[in-house]
């Protein structure tokens, strides 16, 4: 798999995503819009803790600062947000990582089968800049559903059709990435990658992260078939000429 090269070089991320913190333009949603390769992605949905908020009884605001997406494959994307500070004891919901006061969830489609993965990581600079409990996961949804979900998710439960990663990532303050490594998403699947955090720096904290989807190899008998048909195709034009 190709490494994502916008996320590893940490030092060049770094000082992209600081120069573009907060520019995000709100577009209405429409459905599925093609984008192609290293595009910037806004989340399709974003949530937002409100005051009061815990993950027991969740209350927060909604917005829609992206699209729903129809990636290319292969392609790579790269996508980002920053928030101003939370308090710890503020979230929408919880996981083994830790509670976490947003939730951003990108949706999206396939146009061609994939295998991929994904990384996010977040600056962190002392107590001024800071993300705790980063975590990311991956599911699919109902076809004719774009609606992520806020809380667990389970197969067969609600529009969860398969999730192909429960929540990862790592306690307490990051410093770190949280990768997610994936395989069989398929042309009649609607995904959903969800982004999580609590922003807990003095001026807020921020994450950064990048998608990578490569085509699904063909399996071995799927080529032989393939060099079986060429290899009648070929003798039959050899048989005509000398016709």
């Amino acid at each position: 798999m190709k490494p994502l090269a916008g996320i590893r070089n940490t030092g060049a991320l770094v000082a992209a995503s600081l120069a573009t913190a907060c520019l995000w333009t709100a577009s209405a949603q429409a459905a599925f819009v093609p984008t192609a390769t290293n595009s910037q992605l806004l989340p399709s949905d974003s949530y937002l803790s409100e005051p009061g908020s815990t993950a027991s009884s969740p209350l927060y605001t909604t917005s829609q600062p992206g699209s729903d997406y129809l990636l290319a494959v292969p392609g790579q994307y790269n996508f980002q947000n920053s928030f101003s500070s939370q308090p710890l004891t503020q979230a929408i919901g919880s996981s083994p990582v830790g509670n976490y006061a947003f939730q951003d969830s990108f949706v999206f489609q396939v146009g061609a089968g994939a295998n991929g993965d994904s990384l996010v990581a977040t600056l962190n600079l002392g107590k001024s800049f800071g993300m705790s409990d980063l975590q990311a996961r991956l599911y699919q949804i109902t076809s004719g559903t774009t609606t992520p979900v806020v809380g667990p998710v389970a197969n067969g439960q609600g529009p969860v059709v398969n999730v192909l990663s429960l929540w990862k990532g790592t306690p307490g303050l990051d410093t770190g990435t949280v990768e997610i490594d994936f395989s069989g998403l398929t042309t009649a699947g609607t995904y959903v990658l969800d982004v999580a955090g609590t922003a807990t720096g003095n001026l807020g904290g921020q994450y950064f992260g990048g998608l990578d989807l490569e085509p699904v190899p063909l399996p071995a008998t799927t080529w032989l078939l393939l060099s079986g048909i060429a290899g009648l195709i070929l003798a039959a034009r050899r048989g005509g000429a000398r016709v």
